[in-house]
């Protein structure tokens, strides 16, 4: 599609970013910008999406299962 990824969430050294795939799928990234490690949390609200929506760990080439309104890593 040849478009980029952009920030749809940040609360203090942590963003969400997203990227609309070719599919339709949609590629989100988490980023911990701290020195400190943080959970942070990807709404599915900020990402337009809604219900259960399947997860998938890319760095760990892993499922991670089907999860509502959220996912927290």
């Amino acid at each position: 599609m040849g478009k980029p990824g952009y920030r749809v969430a940040k609360s203090g050294d942590s963003e969400v970013w997203i990227r609309h795939l070719e599919d339709g799928s949609i590629a989100v990234g988490l980023f911990n910008r701290g020195e400190n490690p943080a959970k942070i949390t990807a709404k599915w609200s900020d990402l337009g999406i809604r219900g259960g929506q399947r997860v998938r760990d890319l760095w760990r080439q892993k499922d991670l299962g089907n999860f509502h309104d959220k996912y927290t890593a």
